[in-house]
């Protein structure tokens, strides 16, 4: 019996100096950056508001998200993006006097992605390779955010995870942030846990 595949072939690209580029699905990598503050005992997420240069979903709010360039492994892609877009670095946050804890190894080099989106039914079919960064923070101030490109990105914030579930956001993102709640619970529960 033969099988049957539902592919279609990647396009391809020629160069005026004779190289042939294959276009294919693209890799992103979308960041869940977790803040519980042990004071108010609420969760927060990381998200930020697409500005005008955005190719799409402008004025939506998103999870910190990018492409995956060359020669950065997908958990660099992950810190660099979150670092373009909103200005934390997230390796760094253990050093910060307000840090008590993290979900394991998330914010080591270690980290592997907790969740894979690789279904062709949305429009642009990226690869998304999602990162989920979880810490409990003494209370006010909260990590600082700044927008280093306004026209990329015009707005950040902490959120109460509970709000961000409930809001339109780019993409996917509204989904993830509730399959990330309820299919990993026992990690907001370690770090609620202390």
């Amino acid at each position: 019996m033969q099988k049957k595949f539902v592919h279609r072939q990647n396009d391809k690209a020629f160069t005026t100096d004779g190289r042939t580029l294959h276009i294919a699905r693209a890799c992103s990598v979308v960041a869940e950056v977790c803040l519980y503050d042990v004071e108010t005992k609420d969760w927060y997420i990381l998200l930020m508001q697409r500005g005008e240069e955005s190719p799409d979903f402008k004025g939506f709010w998103c999870l910190p998200c990018g492409y995956l360039d060359w020669d950065e492994t997908l958990y660099q892609a992950m810190l660099r993006e979150v670092y373009e877009e909103t200005g934390l670095l997230v390796s760094e946050l253990i050093n910060h006097p307000q840090f008590m804890s993290a979900n394991k190894s998330e914010l080591t080099y270690q980290s592997q992605p907790w969740l894979i989106y690789d279904l062709p039914e949305d429009k642009k079919q990226n690869l998304a390779f999602h990162f989920a960064s979880l810490f409990s923070w003494k209370g006010l101030p909260y990590p600082t955010l700044n927008k280093f490109n306004e026209q990329e990105v015009t707005d950040i914030k902490w959120l109460s995870i509970k709000e961000a579930m409930t809001l339109t956001l780019a993409f996917n993102h509204q989904q993830r942030i509730q399959q990330l709640w309820h299919e990993k619970k026992a990690w907001f529960e370690q770090i609620e846990g202390g």
